[in-house]
């Protein structure tokens, strides 16, 4: 595995989702694309448009930025990209663009269907990706283990 690409909402469940996505990364020694889609508020004018285009792309880029800090402190791993449109559309684009190996995403769900269990992106997602994707539910936590036989890292969900 030598990239992964981990989209984040800016919520807990994908703080916690980019915090696996981050250990996973180093235990592989992989790459990371840190990602965020975002949208521009509609507006009736082009010029209100790009304006409006421009600030949410800057305000996405910041948030980015930062949560990059936090996860990778010493810029080590760390890409980070952002791109205007609908989530998991703009993450299978950088995905395939980029050829990454695997998409670490979070979840929050709880409800009764598969999209309220995961989460619309991640619904999306598990059902056309044509790359391996790791959910992460909100709780969890990275651990690894190693195999002596193999001297291999097993990963637990």
């Amino acid at each position: 595995m030598k990239t992964i690409l981990i989209a984040t909402d800016f919520s807990p469940a994908s703080r916690n989702a980019s915090m696996y996505g981050t250990q996973l990364a180093k235990t592989f020694k992989a790459n990371i694309i840190l990602f965020n889609a975002f949208r521009a508020n509609a507006s009736p004018t082009e010029l209100k448009r790009s304006k409006s285009l421009y600030d949410a792309m800057l305000q996405s880029d910041k948030r980015l930025l930062e949560e990059a800090d936090f996860l990778d402190p010493k810029h080590e791993l760390m890409e980070v990209v952002c791109d205007e449109g609908i989530s998991y559309k703009s993450i299978m684009d950088v995905a395939n663009e980029k050829k990454v190996d695997c998409i670490v995403v979070g979840r929050k769900g709880d409800g009764v269907t598969i999209k309220d269990l995961l989460g619309s992106t991640a619904t999306a997602l598990t059902k056309n990706s044509n790359i391996p994707v790791i959910v992460v539910p909100e709780e969890a936590k990275f651990e690894t283990k190693e195999v002596k036989k193999n001297k291999r890292a097993t990963v637990n969900i």
